[in-house]
């Protein structure tokens, strides 16, 4: 469990729009310690068409430090190919225990190196970069971490960037098996029945909490302007889902859980993604309340759209959005016109379909759907970003 209760005493906000607001926001205990996770040179492994393991590899961190604390009721954002957790001290050592072991087990399963960096609050902030936290309900079984002010960016681009950081490694006696359990990946590319799907970053370009919270607002009237209600752009209710089915499909959970090895356990936990996948079929099809842990399985597909995490704020918006081509181009015209005033700057990714990533906790009714932009999603906006930053400065 978390060590200190200043998350879980925070109110919850439960409207998305009221993230705007500068007011809603606190500053997180400087003794606090920023975990960022990246998968090195995760471009790279885009471009050879291997973006679901990238994200496999970034998500599945959520798994591993939700087990160390015993439920998903943390503060954490998800980024495509790596996480970002604010978490107290003692929590946070724990938490780099099992990330360091995870770090072997990505390895194994995909031939991927995953860094793990980490800075406490008060070292990001005494450079000018604060980090202002609340807590939004996005559903019954997810409350999401929102941040406002530069200083994830900061610490994430530190530990991208490979600097050395106070907590970057930990003496091997140290680490710890990291629990995979409660993550899944069981559902194939999401296409959008639109068309588009928008992997989209936004930071805006002032200083003061109200002046950013203004230009996020915009950012958000732009959107629905251009692309009209909640229920049209949300990437997970417009497309189809369909379970994977096909053995290289079903590895890509099997090998994580199996710690990257193959043989007979990696044969018993395939067996046992299909065993599963075959249930929730069968109580889908024929509408049966059949329960697992906190899983009533006919209600996956719904839960799915419910719980997922496809909009967020961490300092910056970042939004995965099904569209028309005629709709994304009002929406960049837009976003151009804020753009060009020196109010923002973005980063954009364009495919046809989305990714779903999920983690359940199985000792709490906790769950998270993470989604992404296929393709290069969210890394490849970030990059876009970044691009348009560093030429400015």
């Amino acid at each position: 469990m978390l060590t200190d209760q200043f998350y879980r005493d925070l109110p919850e906000l439960t409207g998305f729009e009221e993230i705007f607001a500068a007011e809603n926001y606190m500053d997180v205990p400087r003794d606090w310690i920023v975990i960022v996770t990246d998968v090195v040179h995760s471009t790279d492994a885009i471009s050879e068409g291997r973006y679901k393991q990238v994200n496999i590899a970034g998500a599945v961190a959520v798994a591993v430090v939700s087990n160390v604390i015993g439920n998903l009721r943390f503060p954490f954002t998800f980024g495509g190919d790596g996480i970002t957790a604010v978490l107290p001290p003692d929590t946070a050592h724990r938490a780099l225990a099992g990330l360091a072991d995870l770090q072997e087990t990505i390895r194994m399963s995909f031939a991927l190196e995953l860094r793990v960096g980490a800075l406490t609050v008060g070292e990001i902030a005494s450079k000018g970069f604060p980090i202002r936290i609340a807590k939004l309900r996005v559903s019954e079984k997810y409350t999401q971490a929102v941040f406002d002010g530069p200083g994830i960016a900061h610490a994430e681009e530190l530990i991208k960037d490979g600097a050395p950081t106070e907590h970057r490694s930990l003496p091997e006696n140290s680490r710890v098996k990291a629990s995979t359990q409660g993550f899944s990946c069981r559902w194939r590319e999401i296409p959008s029945s639109l068309g588009e799907i928008v992997a989209l970053i936004v930071e805006a370009r002032q200083e003061q909490p109200e002046r950013r919270a203004a230009a996020v607002r915009a950012v958000f009237e732009a959107i629905r302007e251009s692309l009209g209600s909640e229920e049209r752009y949300h990437p997970v209710s417009s497309g189809v889902q369909q379970a994977v089915r096909r053995l290289h499909e079903i590895d890509n959970e099997a090998r994580v859980h199996a710690r990257g090895r193959g043989g007979l356990l990696l044969a018993l936990h395939r067996l046992w993604v299909l065993i599963q996948l075959a249930a929730v079929n069968f109580a889908v099809r024929w509408n049966l309340p059949l329960r697992y842990h906190y899983k009533t399985l006919n209600q996956i597909p719904l839960d799915n759209v419910n719980h997922a995490d496809f909009r967020k704020y961490d300092g910056r918006l970042k939004m995965v959005l099904a569209c028309t081509t005629e709709g994304r181009t009002a929406l960049q015209a837009r976003l151009d016109a804020l753009e060009s005033d020196g109010l923002i700057a973005y980063g954009m990714h364009v495919t046809d379909h989305a990714l779903i990533t999920c983690v359940m906790h199985l000792r709490a009714p906790d769950e998270v759907h993470f989604i992404d932009g296929g393709n290069g999603g969210y890394t490849l906006a970030a990059a876009e970003l970044k691009q348009k930053l560093v030429a400015a400065n």
